[in-house]
């Protein structure tokens, strides 16, 4: 008897905000600029090791003390130190940048985030102060965690201001990727644009490293809506590919869309495959990582050469977990449990006592 059971994925979308202390959405000249951070876990299974962290850009200074937890799952309300503690809050410096962090969640600590179950949710809140000469400044968080099989998910969240005398040169609207045909399909919309020339279109597998994917061309300036789309060859054998859009104006000047996840389908993760206890006694569990919903083939064979057990099992788009209870009628000795999808084939050998 087999059956398989998926890990139940979160789904924490990261919303940033940033108000000016003047109130009128330019910044001033040493003007001090609030962030609010807000998100809600909407996804089917709970969000272990959850934390935000923020990179501050270099034209902005931290003001000290301002990390503040309005609400969230697991951790006192209020103001938080900068120094890495006891509390949950961290304002440290890396690679060359300035960065603070909030460790959120039931049993999150100094070191390591919480857990936030479905439905949970946090506000966090800090500052920043302009510079004296004010800049357009786009800043992004990033909230980070990991489904109960160890799989890790991320959003972004950002937050862009104009200076004084200068409006930013596009204002997103909506930006989505689905995979249709084998491909990446971008769509995004703009509420309005200013010598916007052209986007460039970039992609990552990490979230981090990005190239660039293809050009589309802007709407110059316009105050009405205007929609996009581009369509990505996908050629990796990554499970997650993350894309972001580069607007471009006529002065060579960029500014930066959210980071999107796009949820590749197809094939298992030989990373996630184990089958444990081993040795063991009675039956053993097996786990695996399958991109899409698929059938696969489960079979055992003795030592020596001989196949035990023979099955299909349907798994599902996510992590696996397949108990094997044929085992308790057969012999003690060595086996090797084989699954298999057609193309892609795993093999561990356990050991019975």
């Amino acid at each position: 008897f087999t059956f398989a059971i998926k890990a139940k994925d979160p789904v924490i979308e990261l919303e940033k905000t940033v108000e000016d202390a003047s109130g009128d959405d330019l910044l001033q000249s040493n003007e001090i600029l609030t962030y609010t951070l807000t998100g809600t876990n909407n996804g089917a299974g709970s969000a272990y090791n959850v934390y935000v962290v923020d990179t501050l850009p270099s034209n902005v200074t931290y003001i000290a003390g301002s990390m503040e937890v309005v609400e969230a799952t697991g951790v006192t309300p209020g103001f938080k130190t900068d120094a890495m503690d006891a509390d949950i809050a961290e304002k440290g410096f890396a690679n060359g940048k300035h960065y603070l962090r909030f460790n959120i969640g039931n049993g999150a600590n100094g070191l390591q985030g919480g857990e936030m179950p479905t439905g949970s949710s946090f506000t966090l809140r800090f500052k920043v102060q302009g510079g004296a000469i004010p800049g357009s400044v786009s800043n992004t968080a990033r909230i980070v965690s990991e489904n109960l099989g160890g799989e890790s998910f991320f959003d972004d969240g950002t937050a862009i201001i104009g200076a004084a005398g200068g409006p930013v040169d596009v204002k997103m609207a909506t930006f989505t990727a689905t995979l249709q045909n084998g491909n990446g399909l971008l769509k995004w919309e703009t509420e309005n644009e200013t010598n916007n020339e052209y986007f460039v279109i970039e992609r990552s597998e990490d979230g981090v490293r990005f190239s660039d994917r293809g050009t589309k061309a802007g709407n110059g300036t316009t105050t009405t809506r205007s929609r996009y789309e581009f369509v990505d060859p996908i050629n990796t054998t990554a499970k997650i590919v993350y894309y972001r859009l580069k607007a471009v104006d006529n002065r060579g000047e960029a500014t930066y869309s959210n980071i999107i996840p796009l949820r590749l389908q197809g094939g298992m993760s030989v990373d996630k495959f184990n089958v444990y206890p081993n040795p063991f006694v009675n039956n053993v569990k097996i786990t695996l990582n399958s991109q899409s919903a698929a059938q696969v083939t489960l079979r055992v064979f003795s030592i020596d050469g001989r196949e035990v057990i023979n099955r299909k099992v349907n798994v599902l788009s996510g992590d696996n977990i397949i108990v094997v209870n044929e085992f308790d009628r057969m012999q003690k000795g060595n086996y090797v449990v084989e699954v298999s999808n057609g193309t892609e084939k795993f093999t561990r050998k356990v050991v019975k006592n």
